[in-house]
């Protein structure tokens, strides 16, 4: 039982560190620096997912002036769209597949995975 109590301590105190450290750049005695990391959830939502024709965006933040680019599997840029203004794409000349798109504005970037399905 005190195994337990000893071992949800520990795991409590690492997590209350990993918060604390979170926002802090860490030096070692050894040259080692750590720097903080600021993780940001996907903001955006595509929909309707696989899509045909036109593909809608949904943000937690706005996406305006963002930069749109749709990449497909190897890596090739499909299209380009700068400052974005509507939230609206229009897929329908896109070929059958699955893409990745890039919202970029400065160092913000939001990904997300979308399917081209035609029937």
């Amino acid at each position: 039982m005190t195994k337990i109590i000893s071992g949800a301590i520990l795991l409590f105190s690492l997590y209350a560190f990993q918060a604390k450290a979170q926002n802090q750049i860490i030096k070692s005695k050894y040259g080692l620096t750590i720097y903080p990391v600021n993780t940001t959830i996907n903001a955006v939502t595509l929909y309707p997912n696989p899509a045909a024709l036109t593909v809608r965006f949904k943000s937690t933040k706005p996406l305006v002036g963002f930069n749109l680019e749709v990449v497909d599997q190897t890596g090739l840029s499909c299209l380009k769209l700068q400052h974005r203004t509507d939230e609206t794409l229009d897929i329908s000349k896109l070929p059958t597949g699955i893409y990745i798109v890039r919202f970029t504005k400065g160092k913000e970037s939001y990904s997300q995975k979308l399917i081209v399905q035609r029937e």
